[in-house]
């Protein structure tokens, strides 16, 4: 019997750029869908990394003794079900700290003595603030240099929200047009440079079938391609219902007020208007969409994007199944 396979749910939804950047309004499911490809690339057997970026706000003033600035990589060990049975596998979390980013940068460029005591003292956050878009483009030129560097078949990045993603991506753009000359312009055409190569950087858009997040996932899918250059590899439409079976309108007519019939009219209705939502995205030339099931009693991105496959893998089986007996 064929099995579901996540290898081909991975590249339908991120084709084949070795960095996928996730983005998507708040509260769609975004990360979901982030922690979904990497378990779909574990159990593909590719080797992959989750790329988490670290909030700005902790650019403040801190004791240079208090902790490790660095980036950290950690080792999850995550139990990886194939057709053949179960194997361990591990993924790579890769935390990317504003902080240590800003550090690399002016050791890199002859400042490392002065470095970690700016940031004690609270003055890299105030040149990080006066100067718009820097602190993207560091962290931007970090994933660049782990892309360029590494040797993974896949990188994860559960990027911003829409409302910083567009910004978070556009800024290499304008530090290149303000800086004529120096780092800080070579690094931004090194980051547009990468964000524009379609065989190295994708984008995947989240969505929800509900009026405003796909209005907002439509514009953004625009600015995206137009201002930034990048590919939207796919949009994904995420908690969408299962399919409602039709039932006999005379035995609807003749129990109107039965709780089941109440049931069943609510639930046909929240498929018909979440079909029209995903019907706006179909009107799209590009990019594809994938649709991803509503599923119940998970908590966590990792629980629920294991509870998705799974639910797809049963679902696969049934079709299976059937054409079997035909």
């Amino acid at each position: 019997m064929a099995h579901f396979r996540p290898n081909t749910l991975l590249a339908e939804i991120a084709e084949d750029p070795k960095v996928i950047f996730v983005t998507g309004k708040g509260g769609v499911g975004k990360s979901t869908v982030a922690a979904l490809l990497v378990e779909s690339a574990i159990r593909s057997g590719l080797r992959c990394a989750e790329i988490v970026l670290g909030d700005f706000a902790k650019l403040e003033i801190q004791d240079e003794e208090s902790g490790d600035l660095a980036s950290d990589v950690a080792t999850i060990g995550n139990e990886s079900a194939a057709s053949t049975g179960t194997s361990e596998t591990t993924t790579d979390t890769i935390n990317i700290d504003p902080a240590e980013a800003l550090i690399e940068y002016l050791e890199d460029h002859g400042f490392g003595k002065f470095a970690s005591r700016l940031i004690g003292t609270g003055v890299i956050g105030v040149v990080s603030t006066a100067i718009p878009g820097i602190r993207d483009l560091l962290l931007l030129g970090k994933i660049k240099q782990i892309e360029r560097d590494s040797d993974y078949d896949l990188l994860v990045v559960d990027s911003p929200a829409t409302g910083h993603a567009l910004s978070f991506l556009t800024s290499p753009t304008g530090l290149k047009e303000i800086a004529d000359i120096g780092p800080l312009r070579s690094q931004a055409e090194d980051v547009i440079a990468m964000l524009q190569d379609h065989q190295r950087v994708g984008c995947v858009v989240v969505t929800i079938p509900e009026e405003t997040p796909v209005a907002e996932s439509i514009e953004l899918i625009k600015l995206l391609e137009t201002k930034v250059g990048v590919k939207v590899t796919s949009i994904v439409v995420n908690q969408v219902l299962d399919p409602v079976l039709e039932v006999d309108p005379a035995i609807l007519q003749a129990n109107p007020k039965h709780p089941l019939v109440t049931a069943y009219r609510y639930s046909k209705g929240w498929e018909t208007i979440q079909r029209v939502h995903i019907d706006e995205l179909l009107k799209l030339q590009s990019p594809k969409v994938v649709e991803l099931p509503l599923v119940f009693d998970v908590e966590s991105p990792k629980e629920t994007a294991s509870a998705v496959l799974e639910k797809l893998d049963n679902v696969h089986r049934g079709h299976v199944i059937e054409k079997e007996s035909m």
